[in-house]
């Protein structure tokens, strides 16, 4: 006999036995006031005055039939008790039952009067600084890793199921008897939920793939972009068929500029589409923390000095110190400010760095010495040295964190400074000395202004129309729009850099590049001319153009995608000693493709490719060595080579 089938009394003195073995609190239907009903048909629930918290909570109404019986009553129940002292998880007050009417039990849990985090974002997006969104991301991160250390998958992590109480986080919906919102298409419905939330395996598979934690950690990773964004994923698209293919194949949301890339770096991992390649949800929140360096150094500094007049607004603190005829006593704390968008109204990376760099220089601190030799003499002078080491270390500390945080390209934006004349004197040769630092480093715009150097014969270098060329050629390589269209320019003003500098290589490059992207070319014929010409190049014996063409072979760019053609081009490279070409060559041998599986080759030419500086090969050569995959187990090696690797990352 199933428990369903049981009358309504041997129902209730089993239930009843149940929360007393579980030492689940039972709470007296008439100890709640000022009932009134919320939701819909789809999400029934009502909120209520407690007699006894002296305070509004959910009541939850419980429907027994087929599809949710007792024992998905009492399972719900014991996991509620499971994760109820988390702070960002709804808390769980116990069980009431109706006296009489439509519903026999019900869930008691805290209210949220925040609304969604949904309805949260659309409403105040706009005031939010970083510091909130990355307490929100953690405090979300947190409550999802609560439930897996309890082994509680929510399967149905969205922004509705995401509350907001006091601009705090608080988890709902993880129980069995949640029910989405009122769902209004025939694809959610399918799902049960919104697809832009759901992992791809599933979105393939619903009928027999099971959500695992790996399925929460995608559905987390759209979350931080929805707290990054302010926005509902997919939004202004329809979440029909087309949307779940495209999904599955691999579409994502745009990235939001001016997210922290360390940020962007745990969202895009969380919502890879490979399930493998997710990371766990303790990787997640260790990641988080460390965004948060910064914050929480900032609350310490407040709460060990009190006596900041607290009523000061920071607008105010702001304005005061840009207007102060010693602001130079406040450069460190401004470039903070605009680094947080503290008092101005939104995040100004550009100014901030202007105020850490000069907080750095030395000669900005002597006018910290200055003031306090002018101001106190005798009573502090032999602190002056330390003041003097301790401010300049202050400075070189914050522009230090900027370097780490990665937002921009430092080396990049210091040729710019430096260049223009911000925040130090102009200084050209400087400028380009940062320049080249940056595009060695491999950085697109810094490549590019390197280029433009040598285009100009500007910041003291003479004019090299080859070296622009090269330089413009490697920015567009990185994706840079202006690299690109000065590379498009090389040829339209017929830069003839094969016939002046006969530089096969980089001509057969640029040209092959141009037609490629669709430079100065038209696009529906730019994939086969690019073939063409890396194809004429690598006939001639070019070991670069041959690894192109490979290339061309393996990813069917102008021509037919064929694994054996792509093998033989990328062998031809490697024989020439390309190093990417051998790091080919030595991956289609782990993975056998286009030739039979030989982990012994693999490793041989990862090997070949790692000496010649390759740091993908580097890291190949390690693993090898690490698991013992074609070569013998060697840890010290395998160290050693990681070490090789991380260095030229």
């Amino acid at each position: 006999m199933s428990l369903n089938s049981l009358n309504s009394t041997d129902r209730n003195g089993w239930i009843t036995d149940v929360l007393y073995k579980e030492n689940i609190i039972f709470h007296e239907f008439h100890t709640f006031d000022n009932m009134k009903y919320i939701g819909d048909a789809a999400a029934r629930a009502y909120i209520a005055t407690s007699r006894i918290y002296h305070q509004p909570i959910l009541l939850k109404p419980i429907i027994f039939n087929q599809s949710y019986t007792i024992q998905n009553f009492v399972n719900e129940v014991k996991q509620h008790r499971q994760v109820e002292l988390h702070e960002n998880i709804v808390r769980f007050y116990g069980v009431t039952k109706e006296d009489r009417g439509q519903y026999q039990y019900m869930i008691l849990l805290e209210h949220a009067d925040g609304g969604t985090l949904g309805d949260f974002l659309k409403r105040s997006f706009k005031q939010l600084k970083w510091d909130v969104k990355l307490k929100f991301a953690k405090q979300l991160v947190s409550a999802v890793y609560c439930l897996h250390e309890n082994d509680i998958v929510h399967q149905n992590l969205n922004s509705d199921n995401i509350l907001i109480k006091n601009e705090n986080i608080k988890l709902s919906g993880f129980g069995i008897t949640k029910k989405p919102k009122k769902l209004t298409n025939a694809i959610s419905k399918i799902y049960g939920t919104s697809v832009q939330y759901v992992d791809p395996e599933y979105l393939k598979n619903h009928q027999e793939f099971i959500r695992n934690k790996k399925s929460d950690v995608y559905s987390v990773g759209v979350l931080l972009w929805q707290i990054s964004s302010g926005r509902i994923p997919f939004e202004f698209e329809l979440p029909d068929f087309s949307l779940v293919q495209s999904i599955i194949g691999g579409k994502r949301e745009i990235i939001i500029k001016g997210t922290p890339n360390k940020y962007i770096n745990i969202y895009t991992a969380c919502w890879d589409g490979n399930l493998s390649n997710r990371p766990n949800i303790q990787q997640v929140l260790r990641k988080l923390d460390e965004i948060e360096i910064v914050t929480n150094w900032l609350n310490e500094f407040i709460k060990n000095h009190r006596g900041v007049n607290e009523h000061l607004s920071s607008k105010y603190l702001l304005e005061m110190m840009l207007n102060h005829k010693h602001q130079n006593y406040f450069t460190n704390l401004l470039g903070f400010f605009y680094d947080y968008g503290i008092g101005c109204d939104e995040m100004d990376q550009m100014k901030a760095f202007e105020f850490y760099l000069k907080g750095s220089i030395d000669d900005e601190i002597n006018l910290y010495s200055n003031f306090y030799n002018n101001n106190y003499k005798n009573n502090y002078k032999n602190s002056f040295i330390s003041l003097k080491i301790i401010l300049l270390s202050i400075g070189q500390y914050f522009l230090g964190l900027f370097y780490y945080k990665e937002i921009i390209d430092t080396q990049c934006m210091l040729g710019y400074l430096y260049e223009q004349g911000i925040g130090t004197p102009k200084n050209k040769i400087k400028a380009f000395e940062w320049y080249m630092k940056s595009a060695e480093g491999g950085n697109a715009c810094g490549q590019c202004n390197i280029g433009l150097c040598y285009d100009k014969g500007s910041s003291g270098i003479t004019q090299n129309k080859y070296e622009a060329f090269n330089w413009y050629l490697k920015a567009a390589n990185g994706g840079d729009s202006t690299g690109q269209y000065n590379l498009g320019l090389c040829y339209e003003e017929g830069y003839d850099i094969l016939g002046q500098y006969n530089l096969g290589l980089c001509h057969m490059k640029g040209i092959g590049y141009c037609y490629e992207n669709g430079i100065g070319t038209t696009r529906n014929e730019n994939k086969n001319q690019a073939f063409e010409w890396y194809l004429k190049f690598a006939n001639n014996g070019n070991s670069l153009a041959q690894y192109y063409l490979g290339n061309c072979f393996e990813n069917g760019l102008g021509t037919t995608k064929n694994d054996e053609q792509a093998f033989k081009w990328y062998l031809k490279s490697a024989e020439g000693d390309n190093d990417d070409g051998q790091y080919k060559i030595g991956y289609y041998y782990q993975n056998g493709i286009g030739i039979i599986k030989d982990e012994e080759q693999a490793f041989k030419w990862f090997l070949k490719s790692a000496r010649n500086g390759n740091s993908k090969s580097q890291f190949a050569v390690a693993v090898c060595y690490f698991h013992g995959t074609g070569i013998k187990k060697n840890i010290f090696e395998a160290i050693m080579w990681f070490q090789k690797a991380k260095k030229y990352d």
